[in-house]
């Protein structure tokens, strides 16, 4: 394959990975504003309807005998656990939209086959190997968060040089794999402990919470493989599916998360079966931004013998990140 082929090849999906990533981006500062404005505007309204209820409860208290019913305080009562809800001791926060914004670093290896038409070749190669493989990559995640709901947003982009085998082991094959992984979906936190240590004043995140996701996954795989003892192919193809999945939170004090992640699901039409699992650990450095880093698997079978491209085996290795907070 020529230089120009390749920058040709890698040039539209770039553009096209970076401009679904910014407008993202762009759509969920809009939202966050938007949900910012109408949030403040009802903290507003309740803290009047507060201080109106105070006063009538106030009056109804010295007009009203000891021990008769007083259905105000009822009312005071109700509004007042309303405004304690989302306190610094609430395990989940339910102001106006918050984003965490992820650019990282996914050092994958190549583990299984790959195939364009009849032409195969088997590689192993693990995150050691990836810098030197790499010709270009960017990622980043973006989640935006109100309440116990997040809308999720990932998309990791790599082109890789790197060499094979043939069926028969004997046969050397040059691979140029190039890959775009683009998912999209929400959470739900359905369980939330809160930190036993945490005060109005010592506002702490929950020592463990476990989320539901789901959503979509685009899978972009461009091949091209060049046999030492034939012509080269090259070849490319689409899938896309859906996936759920669970991921969990630990976090024994302010500064340390660690943090479990799986899905399952498909791939698009003529694949089996796609999976992945993770495992993080997140240091927050300062208010606005942490770092992390750990290891994750992307299990594919998207190899039928009636697609012009296939490859079954696993994309893994080292994760390394760096989170901001808006």
């Amino acid at each position: 394959m020529s230089q120009s082929q390749r920058r040709h090849e890698l040039k539209d999906p770039i553009f096209t990975s970076l401009k679904t990533l910014a407008v993202s981006i762009t759509l969920l500062f809009l939202i966050a504003t938007a949900f910012g404005q109408e949030v403040n505007s009802n903290a507003s309204n309740l803290t009047r309807n507060t201080a109106g209820l105070s006063n009538a409860t106030s009056g109804s208290a010295a007009s009203t005998a000891p021990g008769k019913w007083q259905p105000t305080h009822t009312a005071l009562t109700k509004q007042t656990n309303a405004v304690s809800v989302g306190s610094a001791t609430s395990p989940i926060a339910t102001e106006g939209w918050q984003l965490e914004i992820r650019p990282y670093v996914w050092l994958a290896g190549i583990h299984g086959t790959l195939r364009v038409r009849n032409t195969t070749a088997d590689t192993s190669k693990s995150s050691s190997n990836v810098l030197g493989m790499l010709d270009f990559a960017a990622a980043a995640q973006v989640e935006a968060i109100r309440g116990p709901w997040r809308l999720l947003f990932d998309e990791n982009y790599v082109n890789l040089g790197t060499t094979g085998t043939g069926p028969f082991g004997n046969v050397s094959v040059k691979v140029e794999p190039t890959m775009n992984i683009f998912e999209f979906g929400g959470s739900y936190t359905a369980v939330a402990v809160p930190n036993k240590k945490a005060t109005a004043t010592n506002p702490l995140p929950p020592i463990f919470t476990a989320e539901i996701l789901g959503g979509g996954r685009f899978f972009h795989l461009g091949v091209g493989l060049e046999p030492s003892n034939a012509p080269a192919v090259e070849g490319s193809r689409n899938l896309v599916g859906p996936f759920i999945g669970n991921r969990f939170k630990v976090s024994p004090n302010r500064a340390l998360t660690l943090i479990g992640k799986y899905t399952v699901g498909g791939s698009g039409a003529g694949s089996n079966f796609a999976w992945s699992a993770d495992g993080l650990v997140d240091l927050r450095l300062k208010k606005g931004f942490s770092i992390g880093g750990g290891y994750r698997v992307l299990g594919i079978n998207a190899d039928q013998p009636s697609n012009t491209v296939g490859f079954d085996g696993q994309l893994r290795g080292l994760i390394l990140n760096l989170t901001l907070y808006r």
